[in-house]
């Protein structure tokens, strides 16, 4: 991405002077998202992220590698996004489908299922018991009987709500059945579904030499062609002049790291939605 440093000179000040114009911050993303773009959901988890203190999710907790159930709750988000919102994505509800149609039961699905079930047996003497309880959140499914997944989304896909919120996703699915030990083995009767969201919001690049480009933003809106722009500037800025039509500024991902270092706010956070069951024709599995 090419970027030109932000604009200085006399008509560029730290304060506002009476008939001075704020110029465009990287806090106004949201405002933009929501009232020029029309895309509420995208606005609100951008919001969180401002309004939380200062955090960087670590690798572990990105990967999935460390537990959600034993985060703070400030770390995890359960509220704003829905599967009802998501469904309405063709891209979600082709994953959504296949999931539910059994593109899960792959080698490693059925071996995270084995694997759920005997971490689930109640006692020695138990020969029959119920795997799964799909009343819970899904931060509990993910490590009870959640199963298999699939990834929803990618970098080139048309910027609209579910881009700005999530981009790319998991979409999970997570199993309730009764299950018999006999001989050794084990048999599940599959009789109802869960499937949920599962993905983390923040700004970290990993190992990429390069920090990740969010597109062109300015108060009328965002562009994602490549093209000479203004770097986004994170502190107040205010200029005796309203800013040119069609302004655009450059937002990468290290935009909002440099804004959390400057003002101890910007908290990544995991992100799951509601759990949606269907119940499904029995399905028997031997183990």
């Amino acid at each position: 991405m090419q970027k030109t440093p932000y604009p200085t000179g006399n008509n560029v000040l730290t304060q506002p002077t009476s008939g001075s114009y704020r110029m465009f911050r990287i806090t106004d993303i949201p405002d933009v998202m929501e009232k020029k773009e029309g895309w509420p959901v995208g606005a609100a988890m951008m919001r969180r992220w401002f309004n939380s203190p200062a955090y960087t999710m670590s690798e572990d907790v990105k990967a999935g590698r460390t537990g959600p159930a034993i985060l703070s709750p400030d770390r995890i988000d359960e509220s704003i996004i829905t599967m009802k919102w998501a469904r309405k994505y063709q891209r979600f509800n082709s994953a959504y489908h296949a999931l539910l149609n059994g593109s899960w039961m792959t080698t490693p699905g059925i071996k995270t299922l084995r694997k759920c079930v005997l971490q689930s047996k109640p006692s020695p003497i138990h020969k029959q018991w119920r795997l799964g309880n799909l009343a819970l959140a899904g931060k509990y499914l993910d490590e009870i009987c959640q199963v298999n997944y699939v990834p929803v989304g990618n970098l080139n896909d048309p910027l609209d709500d579910f881009y700005a919120a999530l981009g790319q996703c998991n979409l999970k699915i997570a199993v309730t059945g009764v299950v018999t030990e006999s001989n050794g083995g084990h048999k599940i009767v599959i009789d109802e579904v869960g499937l949920y969201i599962r993905d983390t919001y923040d700004f970290n690049d990993g190992w990429f030499p390069f920090s990740q480009p969010l597109g062109f933003w300015g108060f009328d809106g965002v562009e994602r062609s490549i093209q000479l722009a203004w770097d986004v500037e994170v502190d107040e800025r205010y200029s005796d002049e309203p800013e040119p039509a069609g302004r655009k500024y450059a937002v990468q991902n290290d935009d909002f790291r440099n804004y959390r270092a400057r003002y101890g706010r910007g908290g990544d956070f995991v992100v799951f939605s509601d759990v949606q069951r269907v119940q499904i024709n029995p399905i028997t599995i031997d183990l």
